[in-house]
């Protein structure tokens, strides 16, 4: 019988981030003109949780989930409390709950601490921007809110590149818009070197328009990917407690 490939499932609906190596530096925390954001993180992450989330849904990502032994998996949202119903080929069904509030949870988005991050929002899209230890701001992730149907897309990284040529990448990235990045080679160690940049609003929605493509998430899926790692923890915490399931699931 074939096991459900969770790590697999977890590769294929997390970003690929390893050929993203190289960030493009920023000399001011972005987007310029930007608000800061100063609520309730956890808060405004989970009211942009779906209620609802279900491989019965014929277009819905989680069919790739399904396999010989996983033949259903559903979650949803009371306030502040996840519910993940798992259901099995031999007719067994598992119910987990998980506090969406909790800091082990929120540790799973990030990948600093969140006093590290200086949000900025403008528009329709939140900038999660950190200092490195050079001075320069790179930028972690960016939420954009879908102007039509409301729903947030998610940028992982979106203005870095691969470490065999950066300067090459970036160049062709920006290509005849150079004069609106006032770019500076920046050396990141005594082999790599990257580009520092202070672009105008207008010069910074270009660039993510120009890397938007389809490695951008749709939050709601990254949502469930967090809870699928949320859920892998458990189990290889508590081997015993998941001995029913544990056996179907190729963590």
């Amino acid at each position: 019988m074939k096991k459900a490939p969770f790590l697999f499932i977890l590769l294929v609906l997390a970003f690929f981030t390893g050929c993203k190596e190289v960030p493009l530096y920023f000399r001011s925390v972005q987007p310029r003109g930007g608000t800061q954001f100063n609520g309730d993180l956890s808060q405004y992450l989970i009211s942009n949780y779906p209620k609802t989330l279900s491989s019965y849904d014929n277009h819905s990502l989680l069919l790739d989930v399904l396999n010989d032994t996983l033949t259903g998996i559903e979650i949803n949202r009371h306030q502040n409390t996840a519910e993940m119903k798992l259901g099995f080929f031999n007719g067994l069904t598992w119910s987990e709950e998980f506090n969406l509030s909790d800091s082990s949870f929120m540790k799973l988005w990030f990948d600093k601490e969140l006093d590290n991050y200086v949000i900025l929002e403008k528009e329709n899209i939140a900038c999660f921007n950190y200092e490195n230890d050079k001075g320069y701001f790179e930028i972690d992730m960016i939420l954009e809110r879908n102007r039509i149907d409301g729903n947030l897309i998610v940028h992982d990284r979106p203005f870095s590149v691969g470490k065999e040529n950066p300067l090459k990448d970036f160049d062709e990235l920006i290509s005849y818009k150079r004069n609106m990045f006032d770019l500076a080679v920046v050396d990141i160690n005594d082999t790599l070197k990257t580009y520092s940049t202070d672009p105008s609003y207008m010069g910074f929605r270009w660039l993510l328009n120009q890397v938007s493509d389809d490695e951008d998430f749709p939050f709601k899926y990254l949502y469930a990917v967090r809870l699928l790692n949320a859920f892998e923890n458990r189990i290889k915490s508590d081997s015993t407690k998941y001995m029913d399931i544990k056996e179907f699931l190729d963590f």
